[in-house]
């Protein structure tokens, strides 16, 4: 090719760039005119860059300088073997992981862990910028290849700031000073507590703390807290054999606690409806879900469960196919709802 002092490389530049940055390449007729050359240079122009740069950008043959016709005009475009595929390891893995979390933390608001998701969703784009613009198609089509349904998610519009205050103060490990609105009490009061854990269910935050730095744990709306402010004081942070969040919500059908209760064992039965059992075999549900089938084609469940608030909703969505065994306190909500 020409060296960088004659006036051609400066040309060849410009066209490697537009090819580069644009996918749809250069349309011919523009490039004569913003160039200034005639079509027997544009030729040789064409012919230099599939000479020279196609091996230069990708050896394996897999792209080339090709011109196409879309409707009347014509463009000069790099292109990407049609079966070519991206091949780096978790490459996909990590398109998808990064996206999911940018649309996870959306109910967040403009708070740090949303900010957090964007902004390593920015660096990943940014990594695929650089690379061959084949890789554009993913970042224009992802928002409908990839697709996220929250589950009713609460507002934290006027929270952000809580959020980011509770995140320093647990991971540096502050107690803490919180104006909390309970809604079983109907009260507001100010607790001084230890933060734990903060915990996500169902499109909403919850923080899980105790009052004393070896107490047990409670539950705290996040949208229920009215104030925070982290204290001087330090606390000892428990040891994994002390404190484990997943053991606060054994017996649990969800997050509502009832500390002391005894667990109970729930049977129903479920209509002999094939695809009623396999919605229902193919989710975990609780931990300690047992199914099997009668003669009849009915399928039964049982669960050992602490709390049955959420458990009647859940069991009620069934309407008429679902039938409660066990126990009677269950079967009378759900005859009386």
């Amino acid at each position: 090719m020409p060296g960088p002092d004659h006036p051609i490389a400066l040309n060849l530049a410009r066209i490697v760039h537009r090819l580069l940055v644009d996918p749809r390449g250069w349309r011919v007729d523009l490039l004569h005119e913003d160039l200034g050359v005639a079509p027997r240079t544009y030729r040789k122009y064409r012919g230099l860059l599939r000479d020279h740069l196609e091996h230069a950008i990708d050896p394996t043959g897999r792209w080339r300088i090709e011109e196409v016709a879309e409707g009347e005009a014509r463009y000069l475009r790099l292109k990407v073997a049609e079966d070519f595929e991206e091949d780096r390891p978790g490459f996909l893995g990590r398109l998808a992981g990064f996206w999911l979390a940018r649309r996870l933390f959306e109910f967040s608001g403009d708070s740090e862990l949303r900010d957090a998701a964007e902004g390593a969703w920015a660096e990943f784009v940014a990594g695929i910028k650089d690379k061959p613009f084949y890789l554009g198609h993913l970042l224009r089509n992802s928002d409908r290849m990839l697709h996220y349904v929250p589950d009713k998610p609460k507002d934290y519009q006027g929270h952000e700031d809580h959020i980011a205050q509770l995140l320093r103060a647990l991971f540096y490990s502050r107690r803490i000073e919180v104006t909390y609105n309970s809604m079983s009490k109907g009260e507001v009061k100010t607790h001084e507590l230890c933060p734990l854990t903060l915990m996500m269910w169902r499109s909403a935050l919850y923080l899980v703390a105790s009052y004393e730095q070896d107490g047990h744990p409670y539950l705290f709306a996040i949208e229920r807290i009215e104030s925070v402010r982290s204290l001087r004081a330090r606390f000892r942070y428990p040891s994994a054999a002390e404190y484990d969040p997943s053991d606060l919500f054994q017996g649990s059908f969800g997050v509502w606690q009832n500390p002391g209760a005894k667990i109970q064992r729930v049977e129903l039965r479920f209509a002999a409806q094939s695809w009623l059992h396999r919605y229902l075999k193919e989710r975990t549900w609780h931990p300690s879900q047992v199914f099997t089938e009668d003669p009849q084609g009915r399928l039964h469940m049982t669960m050992d469960i602490s709390s049955l608030v959420e458990v009647l909703p859940w069991v009620r969505s069934f309407g008429g196919d679902v039938a409660v065994l066990a126990p009677e306190e269950l079967a009378d909500q759900v005859k009386t709802s």
